[in-house]
């Protein structure tokens, strides 16, 4: 399920007050609960993903100390998930929309540079889907720009709030406060009429949710597919820069993801400090906040030690150019520390501890 769904729970949960459960958290000694949300692990597509990256992030009001599960699609190898796949992604229509809409703005906001091809391919796909799933005469004005100011809306309670619009505007208990995603950007779009009309469309419109649950196959050009590559090193930064963190299991992540070896695992593309000596490499590395995991162990039938030494064992295998060993036994265990170091850190405090 998308992360719209559980956003109304998670926003109130993460400044929930036992002493009084009608009012947010107010002591300012105590922090807000840490959460993590799994998400990027299993996909659709590279863009779908990180969408569900973003949507987490923005609609569960993601932040320092919180975190990331899995977050595969982060780091995914663009070039070879398209290649395994003919360079074909199969998606409802609804999804693929949303996508482009989402990637057109990102475009601008992470200031990527890509060709007028490119760009000219997502505008003819947004119109000619939006016209497919929003027929009306008055839908034909309505630009990608504002398909995300509604994108950014999903992040409020529609059914639950008691009005007709789904939003509303003067909640009495703090339950009904969390319904509403504040902030400023999520205000603008709310005060934008079009953008409010395509949120009820999306929630309420049986039709509408009809045409967009066809699915379709969509054709990846090489384009699109270094628009991805792109879009992973601007959020990785940007995740980064926020102190979000990102749990990383490896069995699990080889059995469900998209790569067949341990060494393909993208945690090397979250944090490479202390593996790598070119400058380059480590500058390029956004040196995200990564720790190692089991998951589910009694179903991958693992432990922390066994991940530990698989990924160990990936690193002491991979060979440089000249068939050398790429990394010193040092490096490696220098990197595992770190990554140790790094999991302690993100561990959650119990209540009184």
């Amino acid at each position: 399920m998308r992360p719209e769904i559980f956003a109304h729970a998670y926003r109130y949960l993460k400044h929930y007050s036992y002493e009084d459960p009608d009012y947010m958290i107010r002591d300012t000694k105590r922090n807000p609960l840490g959460f993590t949300y799994h998400v990027g692990e299993d996909f659709l597509d590279i863009a779908d993903g990180l969408r569900a990256v973003d949507e987490a992030i923005k609609f569960l009001n993601l932040g320092r100390g919180d975190r990331i599960g899995h977050g595969l699609v982060l780091g995914t190898n663009p070039y070879e998930y398209y290649k395994k796949r003919n360079r074909c992604i199969i998606l409802s229509k609804l999804d693929y929309l949303d996508n482009v809409a989402w990637l057109l703005v990102q475009i601008n906001h992470y200031n990527l540079q890509v060709s007028l091809n490119l760009i000219k391919e997502l505008e003819d796909s947004y119109w000619r889907l939006f016209s497919d799933i929003y027929d009306s005469k008055k839908n034909k004005h309505i630009s990608p720009q504002i398909y995300y100011q509604s994108w950014l809306l999903r992040g409020d309670e529609p059914y639950d709030v008691g009005c007709d619009d789904g939003i509303n505007l003067n909640p009495l208990t703090f339950w009904e406060r969390c319904a509403i995603n504040d902030g400023s950007i999520f205000n603008v779009a709310r005060k934008i009429e079009d953008a409010r009309y395509l949120y009820n469309e999306y929630h309420y419109n049986h039709d509408v949710k009809r045409k967009g649950s066809i699915s379709e196959e969509f054709k990846v050009s090489p384009d699109y597919i270094k628009l991805m590559e792109q879009l992973q090193t601007a959020m990785r930064t940007e995740i980064a820069e926020m102190h979000i963190s990102i749990e990383t299991n490896p069995t699990s992540n080889l059995k469900i993801g998209y790569f067949d070896r341990y060494i393909e695992h993208p945690i090397t593309k979250f944090y490479n400090a202390e593996l790598e000596i070119d400058y380059q490499k480590l500058k390029s590395c956004a040196q995200i906040s990564t720790s190692i995991n089991t998951d589910d162990l009694g179903v991958f039938d693992t432990n922390l030690e066994n991940e530990y030494a698989l990924m160990a064992i990936a690193l002491e295998k991979e060979k440089d150019e000249n068939g050398n060993p790429q990394y010193c036994s040092r490096q490696i265990y220098n990197w595992l520390e770190s990554i140790r170091q790094m999991g302690e850190e993100q561990r959650f405090l119990r209540l009184y501890e």
